[in-house]
C-alpha cells in the first residue's frame, strides 16, 4: 500500500511546471494579440491608401464633368456682352451643367476655380459655384469675385499641392490637324479647345496615385459673340 501510494504521488504537477505553463500561455497570447495589432494596423494602412487614392480619382473625375460640361454663354458688363468664361493662370470663371452638389440636375452652375494658401502648408484648389439662370444673373461677376451668399461657399477639391496652374489650348490655324499650343490666359471671344490643370502634391508619396495632369477637351461650337439666345 505504501508503494502504490507512492507511485501516485509521483504523477502530481509540482509548482515549477504549473509557472512553466502560465509563462508558455502568457507568451503565446502575446505573440497572438503582437500578430493581430500588426494586422490591424496593416489593414489601417491599406484602407487609408485606398480612400486616398479613391479621392483622388473622384477629384479628377469631378474637374473633368464639369470642365466637359462647360458652355459658351454670355453675360452684360457695362452695356456689353460678353462671354463668361474667364481663364488666368490661377483663376478659371466658366458656366457648366455639371454641380459638384447637385450633379446634372437643376440649373446650369457658374463654376469659379480659384488657388488659395492651404493652413498645413502649401496650396489648395477652391470651386466655387452659383446658379446661372440667365445673361442678368452673372451681372455680379464682372470683374470681380463671386458674391458672399451661403449658396457660393468654396469646396475644397484638392489640398497639400505644391502649385496648380491652368493653362488654355488654342489652335494656330483654324484649320483640321492643324498644330496647338497651350498659353496660361485665355481671353478669346470662344472657347478653348482644351484645359489643363496642372496639381502638383506638396508630398509625393510611391503608395499613392500620382497627381497627373488633367486635360480636358471642351468642343467649342459657337461664338460668344454671335446672336444666340440664352434660354
Amino acid at each position: 500500500r505504501i508503494a502504490k501510494r507512492r507511485n501516485g504521488a509521483q504523477h502530481g504537477v509540482t509548482l515549477l511546471e504549473v509557472i512553466i505553463a502560465i509563462s508558455l500561455v502568457a507568451i503565446i497570447s502575446a505573440g497572438m494579440l503582437t500578430a493581430m495589432r500588426t494586422s490591424l494596423m496593416t489593414n489601417d494602412k491599406v484602407a487609408s491608401r485606398l480612400e486616398a487614392n479613391r479621392a483622388r480619382v473622384n477629384v479628377r473625375q469631378m474637374i473633368a464633368r464639369q470642365l466637359g460640361g462647360a458652355m459658351p454663354v454670355t453675360t452684360y458688363c457695362n452695356g456689353a456682352q460678353v462671354g463668361l468664361f474667364d481663364g488666368a493662370a490661377q483663376r478659371l470663371r466658366f458656366v457648366s451643367s455639371f454641380s459638384i452638389v447637385e450633379g446634372s440636375h437643376g440649373y446650369p452652375q457658374i463654376v469659379e476655380y480659384s488657388i488659395a494658401p492651404s493652413t498645413d502648408g502649401g496650396f489648395r484648389l477652391l470651386a466655387t459655384e452659383a446658379p446661372y439662370t440667365g445673361p442678368s444673373s452673372a451681372t455680379s461677376f464682372c470683374g470681380g469675385e463671386p458674391p458672399a451668399t451661403s449658396e457660393t461657399q468654396p469646396v475644397v477639391v484638392a489640398d497639400h499641392l505644391a502649385r496648380c496652374d491652368f493653362l488654355y489650348q488654342q489652335l494656330i490655324q483654324p484649320l483640321p490637324f492643324s498644330d496647338a499650343q497651350w498659353i496660361p490666359q485665355w481671353t478669346q471671344p470662344q472657347l478653348p479647345i482644351a484645359v489643363k490643370i496642372e496639381l502638383a502634391p506638396l508630398e509625393r508619396a510611391p503608395e499613392l496615385i500620382p497627381s497627373l495632369d488633367i486635360v480636358v477637351g471642351l468642343h467649342p461650337d459657337r461664338d460668344f459673340r454671335g446672336f444666340f439666345a440664352d434660354r
